[in-house]
């Protein structure tokens, strides 16, 4: 759960920072990302309160099997600000309500979510008195989340030529990441991991055109015959401004993973 949160959030710090630095594109239309820490200076805005959408599929997920999920939470700043008020938030028709952390409940809470992408998201964040209470603030927001990513075909082999396909989306202005992972201990070939004892992540962001064609440069850092994490993810995030000078972090990230083998 840990590594899959990680890399939620790592996505969504790839994907502003690209909307906040207007990072170029070389020839093929591919960019290299910025440090990690780079990325963490640009995102990290404190905030009162914070709204994460999410929805992955993992490598072991099966037949394609989506994880998504929904949360808000407040910090006792906004707690502060609000004189400790009670907070409903509603984010395309599900419920979210507390001061601390809030989650929806039920079955369908996948299916819920899974709504979400693709469309305009209202997003409204009311303040009371107290629970039941009349409503002493209300704050609308509208925040458009792009579709959910999928591949188009599978990759078992990823070399410089391989195409690599997805559903794109034409109001996704905020681009595509692609992120390549190799990691020495999941390695299969001992003699891969014992020469190349290492982590190594490579990442990229490209225009939400629908597919990419992997050069040499993007693969020369990874060993050959290693097997790697090749994961696609698109999201978008924005600050909300409150009435009540609160303001809420709100962003959401969409993402699909695979193995390949790495030929050179």
């Amino acid at each position: 759960m840990k590594k899959i949160i990680y890399l939620i959030g790592l996505t969504i710090i790839i994907l502003y920072s690209c909307q906040k630095n207007k990072l170029e594109a070389i020839s093929n239309q591919v960019t290299t990302l910025p440090t990690l820490i780079e990325m963490y200076n640009i995102i990290n805005t404190d905030t009162d309160g914070s709204i994460v959408i999410q929805s992955q599929v993992g490598i072991d997920s099966q037949d394609g099997v989506r994880n998504n999920n929904i949360s808000a939470s407040s910090n006792e700043s906004g707690n502060a600000k609000r004189n400790n008020l009670f907070t409903t938030i509603t984010v395309g028709g599900i419920v979210l309500g507390s001061n601390g952390t809030a989650r929806p409940t039920g079955s369908d809470q996948n299916k819920e979510v899974a709504s979400l992408f693709g469309t305009d998201i209202p997003i409204s964040i009311n303040h009371y008195q107290a629970k039941g209470e009349g409503n002493t603030e209300s704050n609308a927001h509208t925040l458009y989340m792009p579709k959910l990513i999928s591949m188009t075909h599978d990759i078992d082999e990823i070399s410089d030529g391989t195409k690599i396909s997805w559903n794109a989306d034409s109001k996704n202005k905020k681009g595509v990441i692609i992120r390549l992972e190799y990691t020495a201990l999941t390695q299969q070939e001992e003699s891969i991991s014992n020469s190349n004892p290492n982590n190594i992540t490579k990442g990229f962001v490209l225009p939400d055109n629908g597919t990419l064609t992997i050069t040499n440069s993007m693969l020369k850092t990874f060993p050959n015959k290693a097997n790697i994490i090749v994961t696609l993810a698109r999201g978008n995030i924005a600050l909300l401004d409150n009435k009540d000078e609160t303001t809420y972090k709100a962003g959401g990230i969409t993402s699909v993973m695979t193995q390949a083998t790495v030929s050179k």
